[in-house]
């Protein structure tokens, strides 16, 4: 099953949002990252086993996104991340991700929410490169929808004018059944031992703070 509904997908990594994150970031050769707001993800329902429909997508993306691709610094990341789980409580503007890794912390304070971020390559933590970051996103993000105002000012060029469309071809393309899993690319500190985490918290790749600091609560 593919995971979609709201209580899920606007609260943390699903096998869904990983899926259709991974297919932004394929959108643009040479991207590092992706990420997308769940609010543009508005099926609400889990997909069972089984054939994907028309009516699944056309519920899934009733907003026809156009894809972009921006440069980011790290802090830009880091600004972009603190916003995603600012009131962490099933909000639109939560994203799932594509290419990278990174620890939440909800208990904590805006600013010291966010730590660890890393690159995520085939189940492998890869330190972020020294220069800007390459990332595909849709365009009303770019523009600054759901509080996303520290990406007004990025410098933008269009991939795709139909994410609806790329996943449509990709589905249609597809020879084999699509089989994602969630792999702990979001890890969630207040609730690690519930969910996935990807990260070695003593020795996370990446992190700003001290490794001490990610030690599980």
């Amino acid at each position: 099953p593919l995971i979609g509904e709201e209580l899920e997908i606007r609260h943390y990594e699903t096998n869904l949002g990983n899926w259709v994150a991974d297919q932004i970031r394929s959108a643009f050769d040479g991207a590092d990252l992706a990420f997308i707001n769940t609010g543009s993800l508005r099926l609400n329902q889990d997909i069972p086993s089984g054939p994907i429909t028309r009516r699944h997508l056309e519920e899934l993306l009733p907003y026809d996104s156009e894809l972009v691709w921006i440069e980011l610094n790290k802090n830009q990341l880091d600004a972009v991340l603190e916003r995603a789980t600012e009131n962490w409580t099933g909000g639109g503007h939560w994203l799932q991700i594509s290419g990278f890794a990174f620890t939440h912390d909800p208990r904590k304070v805006a600013g010291e929410r966010v730590d660890a971020i890393t690159l995520w390559r085939d189940g492998e933590m890869v330190q972020l490169p020294h220069r800007p970051l390459r990332v595909v996103t849709n365009k009303f993000l770019r523009e600054g929808g759901d509080g996303y105002d520290m990406l007004k000012s990025v410098k933008w060029v269009p991939v795709a004018g139909s994410l609806k469309q790329r996943i449509r071809e990709i589905l249609r393309a597809s020879a084999k059944p699509i089989q994602p899993r969630v792999d702990g690319r979001i890890c969630n500190l207040a609730e690690i031992d519930k969910r996935p985490c990807a990260f070695n918290l003593k020795t996370a790749v990446g992190s700003r703070k001290s490794a001490q600091s990610l030690d599980a609560p």
